[in-house]
């Protein structure tokens, strides 16, 4: 090779090598390019987005109560080998799937591995194994946001979409590079909690209840005073973490039986009890022979078995749905609807913004004009439906003295790391539906009632029902019972001539004097509360008036002669004699006493 052939060849060279030395101090200049470099040695890995939690009414978690965790798994058969025991079978398929690949990534393992030598993080798992209110709390969808229940009607409030991150250099095989550890960088906004009305005890223990009493239906637990909802328990319930298993099972895991509206029932009947109570009819009386026909259709108690003579206490002890339906008749339709109305049916309820319970079927008034509707809707049944949240509701309002108080399951936003309470979500409303006496004589724990029922089972050794029964079936004598009964409309003068005159005997100063004595006014079951002294005792507090006073004297008595006919009309002993049929008193007592002395000769006949 001549010399300058190789001169040419050596310069060549040479201007190759100094381009590549020029081309390498740019690129070592040029920054862009080094953060090019340094993000494809860098492994970027998010953790779970953060979620707001639910906490019950004492600040106790009911989500987030339990934690998870997860491994960060490197490119590698160590990897494969150590943590395939701890995953679950999809944990499994993903390990062996990406044992090859050149990326870290984390995995679900059911314990803590950090002492094999695998880094692990704690996350906090939403759902307990055994969760709480699933119903009502809902579930999450796959990317973490409120798919059903509250989560996904309070989304907004709970999911903020931040993300713990964690940053991993590693080299070209994936593998984290030697002297480095993996830097977790927290998200920098905690989200916000929502503060529920719930007990977390008492919901626990209702769940357990239910589990051990019902294969489907539901628990309601309400705190009188105000409303608030300490337990929600909805069967069958669903894995929360597990969602599709239950998407199609014939028992319907996911519906909030609380919220879904069903036929009534018998549980309907206080609601004309209240409507009676409160119309002044709580003393009608009916003599039951196990069914009611109404227009050739029958209406039959349970069983069509006999209840007797009946009043309002003996009817909702029984069930009885003769009794509902006449009390009903008496009531009128426009009387029994109102109630209902003001004691919620019929109407839904908004639980959270998004969420709210069914609001059932309350018949028309149109519809109640029919007989037989209304003979139907007045033991529950018809086209009446309404939710165990609404028949919860109505209950409540008698264990609360007649106030309704709209019942509540949400209470505020709260900040997670101070519990500092944030921004009421839901403000409680009541209004008054019947008087506190209506209340009292309803209640299961009217002191009066317990103490009379007790008083009878000491002296008897039966119970009151019981007595009352026995008393019907057989009697110790033979009893001959006559009655005299006019017409209604010369009763009523008369009763409201009496009035008067008791009036002009010193009604009114008897009363002051009773009151100065220390007769207490509003003693329940005491002397005060009978007619004609109650309604002077409210004039003389100023109440109503006086003039007001003597018309609902008038009136209540009325009513109450209008009871006791009704009483005694359905006694089947009584003879009865319109002395308005006869000419003067003497004819009358002779008839009486043919009359007593027939039946007493038929009886020596028949003993």
């Amino acid at each position: 090779m001549s010399g300058r052939r190789v001169l040419a060849l050596y310069g060549a060279l040479l201007l190759g090598f100094a381009a590549v030395v020029c081309r390498l101090y740019w690129l070592c200049s040029n920054t862009e390019y080094a953060v090019r470099a340094e993000a494809q040695s860098e492994a970027v890995l998010r953790l779970p987005a953060a979620r707001g939690n639910f906490y019950d009414c004492g600040g106790l978690p009911l989500t987030g109560i339990s934690q998870r965790w997860l491994a960060l798994c490197f490119p590698g058969e160590s990897s494969y080998a150590r943590l395939y025991p701890y995953a679950d079978a999809d944990g499994q398929a993903r390990l062996y799937r990406e044992r090859n690949t050149s990326r870290p990534f984390l995995l679900d393992v059911v314990q803590d591995v950090s002492g094999l030598g695998v880094r692990c993080y704690a996350v906090p798992r939403r759902y307990a194994a055994a969760p709480l209110a699933e119903q009502l709390i809902g579930y999450l969808d796959s990317e973490g946001h409120g798919a059903a229940g509250l989560e996904a009607a309070l989304d907004d409030v709970l999911y903020t979409g931040e993300r713990d991150t964690l940053h991993c250099a590693v080299t070209a095989q994936g593998r984290l590079r030697r002297g480095s550890e993996p830097i977790l960088e927290k998200a920098d906004s905690a989200p916000q909690g929502v503060r529920l009305t719930l007990s977390r005890s008492i919901q626990r223990a209702a769940e357990g209840v239910a589990a051990e009493s019902m294969a489907t239906g539901c628990i309601l637990i309400i705190d009188a005073a105000s409303g608030k909802v300490r337990a929600c328990v909805s069967l069958p319930g669903f894995d929360a973490a597990n969602v599709g298993e239950s998407l199609t099972a014939p028992d319907s895991p996911l519906l909030n039986r609380a919220f879904s509206a069903y036929a009534v029932g018998s549980v309907f009947k206080p609601v004309l009890a209240a409507a009676a109570l409160e119309a002044g009819e709580g003393d009608f009386i009916r003599e039951c022979p196990g069914y009611d026909a109404l227009n050739g259709q029958v209406y039959r108690c349970a069983g069509s078995v006999p209840h007797g003579l009946v009043g309002l206490d003996g009817a909702l002890e029984k069930s009885c749905n003769g009794y509902f339906i006449e009390l009903g008749r008496e009531l009128g339709p426009e009387r029994v609807r109102k109630m209902a109305a003001a004691l919620g049916f019929g109407k839904g309820q908004d639980i959270a913004d998004g969420l709210r319970s069914a609001s059932g079927v309350l018949p028309e008034a149109e519809t109640l004009e029919n007989e037989g509707q209304f003979a139907n809707f007045c033991f529950g049944q018809g086209e009446l439906l309404a939710t165990p949240l609404q028949v919860a509701g109505m209950m409540n309002t008698i264990a609360a003295g007649g106030v309704y108080h709209t019942p509540l399951f949400v209470e505020c936003t709260v900040d997670e790391t101070t519990g500092e309470e944030l921004t009421p979500l839901a403000h409680g409303s009541s209004r008054r539906v019947f008087s506190e006496q209506t209340a009292e004589k309803l209640h299961p724990n009217d002191v009066r009632r317990v103490m009379r029922a007790l008083e009878i089972y000491e002296t008897s050794g039966k119970t009151k029902s019981e007595q009352a029964d026995s008393a019907r079936a057989e009697g110790k004598y033979h009893v001959l019972v006559y009655g005299l009964s006019q017409p209604r409309e010369i009763m009523y003068a008369r009763i409201n001539a009496r009035v008067d005159e008791m009036m002009e005997a010193g009604l009114v100063n008897e009363v002051k004097a009773l009151l100065t004595q220390g007769v207490k006014p509003n003693c329940e079951g005491g002397a005060m509360q009978a007619i004609g002294y109650k309604e002077i005792v409210s004039a003389l507090q100023g109440d109503i008036s006086m003039e007001r006073a003597v018309e609902l004297i008038k009136q209540n008595s009325r009513r109450y002669a209008k009871r006791q006919w009704t009483w005694f009309r359905h006694d089947a002993q009584t003879k009865w004699f319109d002395y308005t049929d006869f000419s003067t008193r003497e004819s009358l007592e002779d008839t009486l006493l043919q009359c007593i002395q027939a039946d007493c000769a038929a009886y020596a006949q028949q003993a």
